[in-house]
């Protein structure tokens, strides 16, 4: 099984986002655009991993859930890898918070004793496009005009399992870890 964890998100931050799309979309007009049942924030892509392995990986991710307070995330700038001279792909970032460097780090650390093993940085963000070709962004792109300020509320993390085909990858969510609610 091909999987990940990631963040959900609301329908009200997919709109919002998508509601930037056509703009975006002129701009950058070779990308393969993320649909928007499919947006999400990575914490963790695990790649293929035996059937067998997914109770323990539920376990040990009910275990951290619990030791993190649900709370919320703000996400605010576009931004692009590995440049906003030349993109690969295109996201939304997320302000610094803290708790979600936790959570990505804890979670790295835990799958290591399930033979995971990603020494790549976390940043968290939520793609919206990718390019098979870089694309040279033109000079007076304004990167400012397309921010957005949207706040929500976090209160899990999911395990997703992700089919590749032709059309593009199909997510199934796997299992769901509720954060800790108590103040």
């Amino acid at each position: 099984m091909r999987l990940f964890f990631a963040i959900p998100l609301q329908d009200q931050l997919k709109q919002h986002i998508q509601d930037k799309m056509p703009l975006l979309d002129r701009n950058f007009p070779r990308g393969t655009w993320v649909k928007p049942e499919n947006m999400h924030i990575t914490l963790l892509f695990l790649g293929e991993v035996e059937k067998s392995l997914v109770p323990e990986l539920r376990e040990s991710a009910i275990f951290l859930a619990k030791q993190f307070k649900a709370d919320s995330l703000v996400v605010n700038e576009l931004g692009a890898f590995p440049s906003k001279k030349v993109v690969k792909t295109l996201f939304y970032a997320l302000n610094h918070q803290e708790w979600l460097e936790n959570l990505g780090y804890d979670l790295r650390k835990n799958m290591f004793a399930f033979g995971i093993n990603d020494n790549k940085g976390f940043h968290p963000h939520i793609t919206l496009s990718r390019f098979r070709v870089p694309v040279k962004v033109n000079p007076r792109f304004n990167w400012n005009m397309h921010q957005i300020d949207h706040h929500f509320e976090v209160d899990r993390f999911e395990l997703i399992e992700s089919k590749l085909s032709a059309r593009g990858p199909a997510y199934r969510t796997v299992a769901k870890f509720y954060l800790n609610k108590e103040e």
